[in-house]
């Protein structure tokens, strides 16, 4: 049982980033990587009880990192019952994947959602940074 409690500070100027995936040491990773650039972090290990997080917590994050392919509730499956609901519509997305045809799939399938990024995998760390910066508030700067 994963513990659904909010594990990010509750200011609202603060850059919250949800991470979604089932690899242990992806999601320590990217924790480490985000809290070390100014970030408070959540992980989830798929897409039931990463819904299941956003639903208890008070505040929704300023990006959601989402892998494609987890046990339980894929990746696609997150974002279209996450599109459902006009709170987490609009967080932007970044899709993490190891797939070449990724691409493809997520022209597809993501234009009902307003912001979302490509990260592949392996995840290059510069891009990462990039994306948290554009979703920062704009008074916050990375490793600040």
């Amino acid at each position: 049982m994963h513990d659904l409690t909010p594990v990010h500070d509750p200011t609202p100027d603060v850059t919250r980033v949800l991470v979604v995936d089932d690899d242990e040491d992806i999601r320590g990773f990217l924790q480490v990587v985000l809290t070390d650039e100014g970030c408070s972090t959540a992980v989830m290990p798929n897409g039931q009880l990463a819904l299941e997080w956003l639903e208890a917590s008070p505040h929704v994050p300023s990006l959601i990192l989402l892998d494609l392919m987890m046990p339980q509730m894929d990746g696609w499956e997150f974002l279209a019952r996450a599109n459902q609901d006009p709170r987490l519509r609009g967080i932007p997305v970044a899709i993490m994947s190891a797939h070449r045809t990724v691409q493809d799939a997520f022209d597809g399938r993501a234009s009902h959602f307003r912001s979302f990024f490509l990260l592949p995998k392996p995840i290059d760390f510069s891009r990462l940074i990039a994306i948290v910066a554009g979703v920062m508030p704009p008074d916050k700067a990375l490793g600040e």
